[in-house]
């Protein structure tokens, strides 16, 4: 997951706009793989990218901000 973030992070938004669905199969694999680090980014560039009103986006998003562990600080 990293890896993918590494070129997701290169790449977007200055060369870059991800559809709708590249947004959910990265969410997916987030979820999937327990990468919540990269939650907050994702949040972000759904806002910003205007995919908020996409509810399979916000659901999967919501499931997996609730599944996160939250360090204490």
């Amino acid at each position: 997951m990293d890896k993918v973030m590494e070129v997701y992070e290169k790449y977007v938004p200055n060369t870059y706009t991800p559809e709708p669905s590249v947004t959910l199969s990265i969410l997916q694999a987030i979820h999937f793989s327990g990468a919540y680090k990269y939650l907050p980014r994702l949040a972000s560039d759904v806002l910003v990218f205007e995919q908020s009103d996409r509810e399979n986006i916000l659901t999967l998003l919501t499931e997996a901000a609730a599944t996160m562990k939250h360090e204490d600080q």
